[in-house]
């Protein structure tokens, strides 16, 4: 894959898949497997057609994730949040009638 650059003009891959991107300097009648361009923060590659490659908004960026991110069947590794080992290997149980 190699960077092409930033379209000037809409990409909608199910509207208008085979859409000139219109970037200087690129001439489309020579578009090949792996052009990427990118519009509006999407990037999408040329393979017969553009096809969407990636979003800004679906990527998760470190520290932005939030509890309601996480579905309650994510079944998390106790091992994976930090110091939770430690800190409930420390803990008291209950004792009875106390």
């Amino acid at each position: 894959m190699h960077y092409i650059g930033e379209s000037s003009v809409e990409i909608n891959p199910s509207v208008n898949a085979y859409v000139d991107p219109n970037i200087y300097g690129y001439n489309f009648r020579n578009v090949q497997a792996g052009d990427v361009v990118t519009y509006n923060q999407k990037e999408f590659v040329w393979s017969g057609g553009w096809r969407l490659l990636g979003d800004e908004g679906s990527y998760a960026v470190k520290g932005s994730i939030v509890n309601a991110d996480i579905s309650p069947e994510a079944a998390i590794s106790q091992n994976k949040i930090a110091n939770l080992v430690e800190t409930l290997s420390s803990k008291v149980d209950a004792v009875e009638g106390k």
